[in-house]
């Protein structure tokens, strides 16, 4: 039989790999099925028990609490792993926290579902680090990380309108149950694949996890810190905003009664955005850079947030959701891309430049949903978004004021840290 021609093996070669890597983006698509439809219930299910709007942020602030614990424990832990491995373990306790949202009552019985929501959400994402990593060439990771988001985005976005669908005046059975169908169709694409890995003969290949953060090397944070803060508060305000939306989101929908279930356009209008401006958002930063993208993008959402409260129409405030998920889905990537300049120019610190990143985004999911609480108690969901809008357009007016042009981490500094 005649061998195959390089031409030919790399085409079967790379037909083979996005293969794997398509099973994989089905695979998150369902689990964001999975995660955004219980994630939709959580504030409903809250102040349905009788809790109050203000407690339900403090309770969902505390996931990203756990999360940022986990994170922690889970890279000095996991010294060796596989991606079978840590999904099954993810498996498990998918399956284990619906049961406990249904079940619970109390303020301690949410605060360990959000526990269980921290943990599971971590595994998943170091999984899906570690599939990327192991079987791309680091050329492809960009590209790779860029289709399974866009399954994730579109998964997340579907499940406003599946969830306004199952939901009618009470939460009953039938959303935990379809949660767990969304679980199964995620394990069932893992099998998928693991099947395709091991054709690939690339699976369960153990490899050492390295810890993001020693105490010892606090100090290196804080001298790191104190260069690239304007970048960190612009994190934080970003997810700050994304976590309102989906803490007082569903509140809102709830409220929308006279639109049915047309009212889960809402967060559909915040979400489907970040589908299409990738493509172009590679221009704009060419052209004004990535720290001036980022803080005018704040800025001209966050005023669209805080128009809230001037309009009393529905459709206008769905225009100026849409308007404002634009401009803050075009943030993400802009602030993502200031970050990649940094390790790029200071490779020997990037694990820290990552990890204070990855701490501003754990902050800003603990600070906004608490915020989001505490004004939709005082003021009603709508102002909430507005009293949010009006903060994020004070610190967007303050970073452009503060940040400077250029900021550089010199590598001569940043190997004398590392020394």
């Amino acid at each position: 039989m005649v061998g195959l021609s390089p031409v030919s093996a790399h085409i079967k070669s790379y037909g083979t790999k996005y293969r794997t890597l398509y099973a994989m983006s089905f695979l998150v698509l369902f689990f964001a099925l999975f995660d955004g439809l219980l994630g939709y219930l959580v504030p409903l299910l809250i102040t349905n028990s009788g809790i109050s709007k203000t407690m339900m942020g403090f309770i969902l602030g505390t996931s990203s609490m756990f999360g940022f614990v986990f994170d922690i424990l889970l890279c000095k832990a996991i010294k060796k792993t596989s991606l079978r491995r840590l999904y099954i373990i993810l498996f498990v306790i998918c399956a284990v926290y619906p049961l406990i949202l249904y079940h619970a009552s109390t303020v301690w019985l949410y605060i360990l579902a959000m526990g269980v929501w921290g943990l599971y959400y971590d595994l998943f994402n170091i999984g899906r680090y570690d599939f990327v990593g192991r079987n791309f060439d680091t050329s492809e990771h960009a590209h790779s990380f860029g289709i399974l988001g866009a399954f994730s985005g579109l998964g997340y976005l579907l499940v406003p309108f599946f969830a306004g669908f199952l939901i009618s005046k009470t939460i009953n059975f039938i959303p935990f149950i379809w949660a767990w169908i969304f679980l199964f169709a995620v394990v069932i694409f893992f099998i998928f694949v693991l099947a395709f890995l091991k054709k690939d003969k690339k699976a369960v290949v153990e490899k050492e996890k390295k810890t993001k953060l020693k105490f010892s090397e606090l100090f290196i944070w804080e001298r790191i810190g104190k260069v690239i803060y304007p970048v960190l508060i612009l994190t934080v305000l970003l997810n700050v905003i994304n976590a309102v939306f989906w803490t007082v989101g569903p509140l809102l929908i709830a409220s929308w009664t006279d639109l049915g279930v047309f009212s889960s356009l809402f967060l559909a209008a915040y979400l489907f955005p970040p589908l299409f401006v990738g493509w172009f958002v590679g221009i704009i930063t060419k052209k004004f850079g990535t720290k001036k993208t980022g803080n005018v993008c704040l800025l001209i959402g966050s005023l669209a947030l805080a128009s809230f409260f001037l309009v009393q129409n529905h459709i206008v405030i769905l225009v100026l959701t849409f308007i404002s998920g634009f401009f803050i889905s075009l943030a993400y990537p802009a602030n993502n891309g200031t970050y990649a300049d940094y390790i790029e120019e200071s490779e020997v610190v990037a694990a820290e430049i990552e990890s204070q990143a990855d701490l501003a985004t754990n902050l800003g999911y603990v600070i906004g949903p608490i915020l989001a609480g505490f004004f939709a108690d005082v003021l009603g969901n709508v102002a909430a978004f507005s009293v949010i809008g009006l903060i994020g357009v004070f610190v967007a007016i303050l970073l452009l004021i503060i940040t400077p042009r250029k900021i550089t981490i010199k590598l001569k500094k940043a190997k004398q840290l590392k020394a």
